[in-house]
């Protein structure tokens, strides 16, 4: 199954790919993940400088997010070191992690949290429909985050040909945002970004609306702190991803045009906005790699960075350069909130 296992995160993952800059730094509160242990885990650097590491073990934690409540964290971590991904949550004050999602032949990633801290909506792998070719390996579920000895309950949001994945949950709770397209053959249908209205508790409340359209390659959608924004990567207008922003249509409005926010050399890539509304953490690199094999080894190590809400010049997230780092999301100086989440999930290198 391993041959399954790196299809799940090197194609689900999209783009984590950063590579070294020459910019300024800047002090702002985020986590991150970072492989500078020997394998991913997750880190936090808050307004004073000080860096924690939240998470320490010998799998690979990824794609972490921050509850509204600003009390857990939620992450996929590599159950078996082999690709084996599932959804955790981190009790910040405990550091207790209880995993939520289980299944040998289903995986868990991309999580993102309702606003009132007590759901995540997250993808979900079939491993047998990839294996077989299927156009459709995965879906967007929602899985109850319980506080106490509760049993976590799932269910499917989303679950249409071609593949669902990213979700991001709308900070006003009305909608969710995420990427369709197929997995399996992204050259002739590629990702578009799409949004769903859903109830309080999570549930589908009307018919998915598409975002963007066109041949380009659009992924990874964050909403704006007032929800009436997104943000995402597409290279709608060269070869390279570039961030853009769009006001997401309604079923009585029309379709609206994305605004180019950055115009770097490299692919900028994961975008999330800050609580404040005001910046984008983001990265910058290479997916040209990932597009034409799938394969994520031999990536550079590189930093996170962060740029106005109306572009300029992006400044690097402190870091180390010698390990590999991504996966930021960019905290308040209170700490008690968070800013809509960003993922990636790619896998270390291993010896084989």
């Amino acid at each position: 199954m391993r041959t399954l296992a790196h299809l799940s995160l090197a194609s689900l993952a999209l783009f984590t790919f950063i590579l070294n800059t020459s910019a300024q730094s800047s002090n702002a509160p985020h986590i991150f993940v970072s492989n500078r242990d020997g394998d991913y885990e997750i880190y936090l650097y808050d307004a004073s400088g000080t860096l924690t590491k939240l998470t320490d073990n010998t799998v690979d934690d990824i794609t972490p997010t921050v509850s509204p409540d600003g009390r857990r964290v939620a992450f996929t971590r590599d159950t078996d070191g082999d690709g084996a991904v599932q959804i955790f949550v981190l009790d910040l004050q405990t550091r207790a992690a209880r995993q939520l999602t289980t299944g040998d032949t289903q995986y868990a990633l991309y999580p993102s949290w309702s606003p009132d801290s007590t759901r995540l909506a997250y993808t979900r792998v079939d491993l047998f429909a990839a294996f077989f070719g299927s156009s459709d390996i995965t879906d967007i579920r929602i899985v109850t985050a319980p506080t106490d000895a509760a049993a976590p309950q799932s269910f499917t949001l989303i679950d249409e040909a071609p593949d669902q994945v990213a979700p991001a949950w709308s900070r006003d709770g009305a909608r969710i945002a995420y990427m369709q397209g197929s997995l399996l053959t992204p050259e002739t249908n590629p990702f578009k970004i799409y949004t769903v209205a859903v109830s309080a508790s999570g549930t589908r409340a009307a018919a998915p609306i598409q975002q963007t359209f066109g041949n380009s390659i659009d992924i990874t959608p964050a909403w704006s702190v007032d929800s009436a924004q997104l943000v995402f990567s597409s290279n709608s207008q060269d070869a390279n991803f570039e961030l853009y922003l769009l006001t997401p249509r309604t079923p009585t409005s029309g379709q609206a045009t994305p605004s180019r926010l950055t115009f770097f050399a490299k692919d900028d890539l994961l975008p999330a906005f800050s609580l404040d509304g005001r910046s984008i953490v983001f990265t910058n690199g290479d997916a040209a790699q990932f597009l034409s094999t799938g394969e994520t080894q031999d990536i550079p190590p590189g930093d996170n960075f962060i740029i106005s809400n109306t572009g300029g010049t992006p400044v690097a997230l402190v870091t180390n350069t010698t390990s590999d780092e991504n996966d930021a999301e960019l905290l308040p100086l209170t700490q008690t909130r968070k800013a809509p989440r960003n993922f990636s999930g790619r896998r270390r290198n291993r010896a084989n």
